[in-house]
């Protein structure tokens, strides 16, 4: 009987380490640069930046080393007193001139209207944007968030255009998806209009957080 029950802990005993199988058991690296040789088998595939605080692993698939639960974020916004879009007919255009704040993982083009993803791997981000505006002339007025020429719809927003230097506050909040390489503009449309009219918007913030 005590052979049998030492003969089912062994059993037990090697297909839980099995489970647990472990190809490799190595230190993390770590210097005050970043990596930039391409680990051997034998190597660690983590590495750990001493000045910056960040930490890398080899991705095999991508072959680079990628940032390891860093999270990516970023903002911006206006920062002059006013922007504007000039519309002559109902094209959507996307607004320009605004500046970032605080980037990790994303880009702002030097126009300041087009924000890329500049991640190695697909993430989930909550997104939020936030703005307010004047219009020549009392019609609906839509604005959305576009990711790579969609619109995200869960983020559009209508609102009827205000004059005599009343001001529209507009906002919404989304969960997207980005894939490397994607990018994230501020759209505004007016439903219709009669000549060219502009829209100045007063304050104007989008930001984006990821989350797990």
């Amino acid at each position: 009987m005590k052979h049998i029950i030492l003969l089912l802990a062994f059993c037990a005993a090697f297909f839980g380490a099995t489970a647990q199988k472990v190809d490799f058991r190595q230190p993390i690296s770590y210097s005050k640069v970043n990596p930039t040789r391409t680990p051997t088998a034998a190597q660690s595939h983590f590495w750990y930046n001493t000045v910056t605080g960040i930490m890398y692993r080899y991705d095999k698939t991508v072959v680079a080393w990628v940032t390891y639960e860093t999270q990516n974020y970023a903002e911006f916004g206006i920062s002059n007193d006013t922007l504007s879009i000039s519309f002559a007919g109902t094209t959507p255009d996307t607004l320009q001139g605004m500046t970032s704040a605080n980037l990790s993982g994303f880009t702002l083009s030097t126009d300041g209207g087009v924000l890329t993803y500049a991640g190695t791997e697909t993430k989930r981000f909550l997104v939020n944007y936030s703005v307010s505006f004047t219009f020549a002339e009392a019609v609906v007025v839509s604005a959305y968030l576009v990711k790579s020429g969609t619109i995200q719809y869960p983020t559009k927003t209508r609102n009827l255009g205000a004059t005599a230097g009343n001001t529209v506050n507009s906002a919404a909040t989304a969960i997207i998806t980005f894939t490397p390489g994607q990018t994230l503009s501020l759209f505004f449309v007016p439903a219709t209009h009669t000549g060219t009219d502009a829209l100045t918007v007063y304050e104007a913030n989008v930001s984006i957080l990821e989350i797990k």
